[in-house]
C-alpha cells in the first residue's frame, strides 16, 4: 500500500489509558480538517536492523495502519491510541515511547461515509477499534439510535470509545 507523501512526526505527549493501552500525541503532520470518520493512516516503526525510524520506501518498512483518535489542525497534531498486544514491532515501540521520539507517518485516507438517513447504527469491535467506533459516535447525529459492542481482554482493558480527548497538555 502506497501513500502520499509521508512525513517524519514527533511524539509530545503519553498518556496509559488501560494496562493494555496507551495514547500518543504527535506533531509535525499538516492535518486536513475535513478528514472522514474512521479514516486511517500509516506509521512506519524502527527498522530493527538499525533502530532508526523506518523510511516509508524501505524494503523492510515496519508498517501499521492506524486510526487517530484526534487530529488538530491547527496544532499540526494527532493523536493516536495504541493497543499493546503481544510483542510486535509497533507494540515494542509505543510501549517505549517518549517526548521527542520521532517516526513517520503518512496522511489520514478512507474513512466512513455517514449515510443520511441512518436511525439506527450498530458498531462491533475489538479494543483496536475503539479509535474509529469514537470518531463516528462523534460524527453521527445526537438523536441517532446507537448500539455499540466491544471486545476486551480483561475487565482492566474497558474504556469509553469517547473518553477524554484531546489529551495533550
Amino acid at each position: 500500500m502506497t501513500h502520499p507523501d509521508p512525513v517524519p512526526v514527533t511524539v509530545t505527549f503519553t498518556k496509559e489509558l488501560t494496562p493494555r493501552a496507551r495514547r500518543i500525541t504527535f506533531k509535525g503532520m499538516t492535518v486536513v480538517e475535513s478528514v472522514k470518520p474512521a479514516s486511517y493512516l500509516s506509521l512506519y516503526f524502527e527498522d530493527p536492523q538499525n533502530d532508526q525510524p523506518s523510511e516509508p520506501d524501505s524494503p523492510r518498512r515496519n508498517e501499521r495502519s492506524y486510526t487517530p483518535r484526534y487530529l488538530d489542525p491547527e496544532c499540526h497534531s494527532m493523536t493516536v491510541d495504541f493497543v499493546l498486544h503481544g510483542s510486535g514491532r509497533a507494540a515494542e515501540w509505543a510501549h517505549t515511547a517518549k517526548a521527542g521520539d520521532t517516526i513517520w507517518a503518512s496522511p489520514t485516507t478512507g474513512g466512513y461515509d455517514i449515510p443520511d438517513d441512518v436511525h439506527h447504527l450498530v458498531l462491533a469491535g475489538d479494543d483496536t477499534a475503539i479509535p474509529a467506533i469514537g470518531t463516528i459516535l462523534e460524527a453521527i447525529p445526537r438523536d441517532t439510535r446507537t448500539t455499540v459492542i466491544i471486545e476486551v481482554v480483561n475487565d482492566d482493558d474497558e474504556r469509553e470509545p469517547s473518553d477524554d480527548v484531546p489529551s495533550d497538555p
